[in-house]
């Protein structure tokens, strides 16, 4: 974003506020979504796994994805539309975008503790437009300014948006290992850093199925997968551990000379997801001792494990 006003405290500003210059929100506990697919050309979009229909598809227009400002705006931030003005407002917490269909300046403002209000002009791109009755506004620029990080998959041209997760008092990655996943998530967190695993973590038959290579990868293991036999191989201390997806069976040998030594019963099969394995996550937990953390309101999962530990 580029600035074009210096920042200015203000009361109200030529357009004029009116009722707004204090929005009040609709309450009833309404929060922003924690993450949000928004696919080109689809008339529906995927909110923290509920699908939701929204009133057009959105496009591309100048290579910036152009997003209708109602229902989608609405997992932001609480929209209101004034169609004297042919504005739209968004509403976050403390902050709210003014954007004017036609106009390449978009309006932040952002509400002070002493009550008064610094506002600051901002060029954008593309202008927003009204298409057969409905405003659409540029959805990165909202992104930005309501702190969500955004990735593209080219694969099915979706925008993948979510907020940012606290890792302040995540641990040194060379002692520890922290791995934060989501049910129907593409978006994980790896020891800091944020990845897309497509497809997301899922349940299926009241058992979490998580990719094997982010987890054991992410405790300094290498992954080896052989996709003709579908065979996943990775060491865990002294054993190297085997499994595929035409077995339940998981097979231990030791690192000297590959002798095998035992078999463990999966309580459920391997799964293949676009060349991703998948197995239950209680396995793995207990294979590599790790600490999960379950948030059910959420289904986020949080799993932390000693490298350390498992490497000697």
């Amino acid at each position: 974003m580029r600035k074009v006003a210096s920042l200015l405290v203000v009361v109200s500003f030529v357009f004029g506020l009116m009722s707004f210059a204090k929005p009040v929100f609709a309450g009833g506990g309404w929060r922003a979504k924690d993450w949000i697919k928004v696919q080109i050309g689809s008339p529906s979009i995927v909110a923290e796994g509920e699908t939701i229909a929204i009133e057009a598809a959105p496009y591309i227009k100048n290579s910036r994805t152009m997003v209708p400002a109602s229902k989608l705006l609405n997992q932001i931030g609480e929209t209101l539309f004034e169609a004297d003005y042919y504005m739209v407002k968004i509403y976050r917490q403390d902050k709210f975008i003014k954007f004017f269909a036609g106009a390449r300046t978009a309006v932040v403002t952002i509400n002070l503790p002493d009550g008064s209000q610094a506002s600051d002009d901002f060029k954008i791109e593309v202008a927003p437009e009204i298409v057969n009755g409905i405003m659409y506004v540029p959805l990165y620029f909202v992104a930005d300014v309501f702190g969500y990080l955004t990735s593209w998959n080219q694969k099915d041209r979706s925008i993948y948006l979510d907020l940012p997760v606290d890792t302040e008092n995540i641990l040194e990655p060379s002692k520890e290992s922290v791995v934060i996943l989501q049910v129907n998530n593409p978006v994980s967190v790896i020891n800091g850093i944020r990845y897309i695993i497509d497809p997301a973590p899922y349940i299926k038959n009241d058992r979490t199925m998580v990719p094997v290579r982010a987890i054991v990868e992410s405790l300094g293991q290498l992954v080896k997968y052989d996709p003709d036999s579908h065979l996943v191989e990775f060491n865990r201390g002294l054993e190297i551990v085997r499994f595929s997806t035409k077995s339940d069976q998981v097979m231990f040998q030791n690192r000297d000379d590959s002798s095998i030594y035992r078999f463990e019963t999966l309580e459920a099969p391997p799964e293949i997801r676009n060349n991703i394995m998948y197995i239950p996550l209680r396995y793995l937990a207990e294979l590599y001792h790790l600490d999960v953390k379950w948030e059910a309101n959420l289904k986020k999962i949080t799993i932390t494990g000693n490298k350390q530990l498992i490497t000697e």
